[in-house]
């Protein structure tokens, strides 16, 4: 613990001495302690590590995420979209034909993630909650498509792992993806379900 001790306290001075002391306020100074707690590795920044260490209720531990979130730099549309992908890659997701049902634990992928949904006005039947968001599968390509740097569609089947890429909805995109399709278009092409969105998204890690 000697080095994340050493940086935590580096990083705690740093930012007490970068302001005349006494002037930060009691909730400034415990998200100053609690963000270099989290810089150094003595602490990971999800609620339950929050509220288990800090024996506080995990209402309050999603609140000192999320101020810690706003007071850094907003992730961009590209790195959302990345790390939104990610979980559908990585997490437990569950999913009908209809919606999936994603865990959602990173303050700064939430934050993003309300915005881009209030600005696509994604409100019937997509949701946001702390801990998780729902989501159609037209919700997702539809904030995919507003990403920039993102491939297309017809570029990501090029990306597929090897034991999808006979699959007859892949060999069916094929045959009616052009190039300058979104992903919301692309989708619709094929049913726009769940269980294909799944398979496809992830190939975009791949770019």
């Amino acid at each position: 613990m000697t080095v994340p001790a050493a940086s935590f306290g580096n990083s705690v001075w740093l930012k007490l001495t970068a302001q005349p002391f006494g002037s930060s306020t009691k909730r400034e100074l415990e998200l100053t302690i609690l963000g270099a707690a989290v810089d150094s590795g003595l602490l990971g920044a999800r609620a339950e590590n929050f509220a288990e260490h800090l024996n506080i209720p995990i209402t309050r531990a999603h609140a000192y995420l999320t101020d810690l979130a706003l007071r850094r730099p907003a992730i961009n549309n590209k790195e959302g979209v990345m790390a939104l992908i990610n979980l559908l890659k990585d997490s437990e997701v569950v999913h009908d034909e209809a919606y999936f049902f994603i865990p959602l634990h990173d303050a700064a992928l939430r934050i993003w993630l309300e915005r881009k949904m209030a600005r696509l006005r994604l409100n019937s039947g997509d949701t946001l909650r702390r801990d998780h968001v729902k989501l159609t599968p037209v919700g997702l390509a539809k904030i995919i498509d507003a990403a920039d740097g993102v491939v297309s569609p017809l570029e990501s089947l090029n990306l597929l792992p090897s034991d999808l890429k006979d699959a007859d909805w892949v060999k069916a995109a094929r045959k009616s993806w052009r190039s300058s399709m979104g992903w919301k278009e692309a989708l619709g092409l094929l049913g726009n379900t769940a269980t294909i969105a799944q398979a496809i998204f992830p190939a975009l890690l791949g770019m």
